[in-house]
């Protein structure tokens, strides 16, 4: 089987995480939070995920040249992720995410963008260049000039998170968007609650030019269309613990399915389990499922399955 190389270009953080009963409200304080640091930040994840499911990564982007960024460069080593195109920045700190977990596993996140920031078009040129006509995996946590660079002419999957006004002109062509609920209805402006709302949200990106996208809706699954007709797939009944990068691991695994040859109908199966799982274990990167334990939940459980 011949795999086109994965490349993420995008974010790398020190996340933060306080677990609580619940978030606190306007002017609250919450006491008894239990605190932790993982590796993490869109990009990181995405990259992570990836390698997880066996793909041959590199990871764009940049981290300060601090304690957090050297731990972060270790971490994606260690995880098998291509490091030679990740910057040390000599002037903005490594970018750190604060999160908090209540007890249903939902989050709230705030980042300091730091080095994210500085991601420039020409390096993520020059970085590209250097590969063997990879997928390109790219969110919005760096600035859009490198988006930009990083898509145009290239098999790109845009994960539009977190939200922002895409032009049409960036869409325009492009292979694979991967938003949630919340993206889908903040980039096209349509109310998306549930498959119904979310078809019509992926028409709305298809009709920009978009070649495929997929929509995830957390416990409900997620939808698709484009190229190959339109299907769904219902959620992997996990038993939550922590949301935080379940999105990351489903653009992730996608995206390496995708690079060895499946096809959207075979691959976001599977992507939907990798995605269930990372939900059941606390922290972002850590929580990625190996791919090994992703085909065995999905061939011996009916309970991740196309609708």
């Amino acid at each position: 089987m011949t795999r086109r190389p994965v490349a993420v270009v995008g974010s790398a953080n020190l996340d933060r995480v306080f677990r609580v009963d619940r978030c606190p409200g306007p002017g609250e304080t919450v006491l008894g939070a239990t605190y932790a640091e993982f590796p993490g930040g869109k990009g990181l994840n995405q990259a992570i995920a990836a390698a997880r499911m066996g793909a041959t990564v590199e990871m764009v982007g940049r981290v300060g040249r601090d304690e957090a960024g050297r731990h972060l460069r270790r971490t994606l080593e260690d995880e098998g992720v291509g490091v030679s195109c990740l910057a040390e920045d000599l002037e903005a700190p490594t970018a750190t995410a604060c999160i908090l977990v209540d007890s249903t596993g939902e989050n709230r996140i705030a980042v300091s963008s730091g080095a994210n920031a500085r991601v420039s078009r020409s390096e993520v040129e020059s970085a590209l260049a250097r590969l063997d006509d990879p997928i390109v995996v790219c969110q919005l946590e760096v600035p859009l000039e490198a988006v930009e660079a990083a898509l145009r002419g290239r098999t790109a999957v845009l994960n539009p998170a977190p939200a922002a006004d895409i032009p049409d002109a960036l869409l325009a062509g492009l292979f694979l968007v991967t938003p949630n609920a919340v993206e889908a209805a903040m980039v096209s402006g349509l109310p998306v609650r549930g498959p119904e709302e979310a078809h019509r949200a992926a028409q709305w990106f298809l009709d920009r030019g978009v070649r495929n996208v997929v929509v995830t809706l957390g416990p409900q699954g997620c939808v698709w269309r484009g190229e190959e007709g339109e299907g769904a797939v219902r959620a992997y009944p996990a038993r939550v613990v922590d949301t935080t990068a379940a999105g990351d691991a489903f653009t992730g695994a996608l995206a390496a399915f995708l690079a060895e040859g499946q096809s959207l109908a075979e691959a976001v199966p599977l992507a939907t389990v990798a995605a269930g799982l990372s939900t059941e274990a606390p922290g972002a990167a850590p929580s990625i499922p190996y791919r090994a334990r992703v085909e065995a939940e999905f061939a011996t459980s009916a309970r991740a399955q196309v609708v």
